[in-house]
């Protein structure tokens, strides 16, 4: 799966998407390093406020909460081991990636992103 801004530009070539709860508990935990083009998409079916923490990752990475139209309504990066972060408003959807991402892409609250694999778009 890839995640695309919404003009086309690539933002991940290699996302993952994790729907079930330990999944999504475990996370990047144990995780030695991620590629410069991983991302880990966590769903939720219910919007909700999220908790992610960095115990057990050992790397920096962006983190994209995004609504059901996925739209970009928060950004942050968290150090490894012990960053913490608590969104302010519910969201659909989490992306991890690696640190970096976020600059990179020139990415900022109010962006729309799409989920796009081979030749459908989400």
């Amino acid at each position: 799966m890839m995640i695309l801004k919404s003009d086309g530009a690539v933002i991940s070539t290699d996302a993952r998407c994790i729907q079930n709860i330990i999944g999504q508990m475990r996370g990047l935990m144990f995780k030695r390093h991620i590629g410069d083009n991983y991302a880990l998409i966590f769903y939720f079916k219910k919007k909700r406020i999220v908790d992610l923490h960095m115990l057990f990752v050992p790397f920096s990475i962006d983190v994209l909460l995004l609504d059901g139209d996925l739209v970009i309504m928060d950004t942050a990066t968290l150090r490894p081991w012990v960053g913490y972060y608590k969104s302010k408003k519910k969201g659909t959807y989490v992306v991890e990636m690696k640190a970096g991402v976020v600059v990179r892409c020139g990415l900022k609250v109010g962006d729309r992103v799409c989920f796009a694999m081979q030749n459908l778009h989400i």
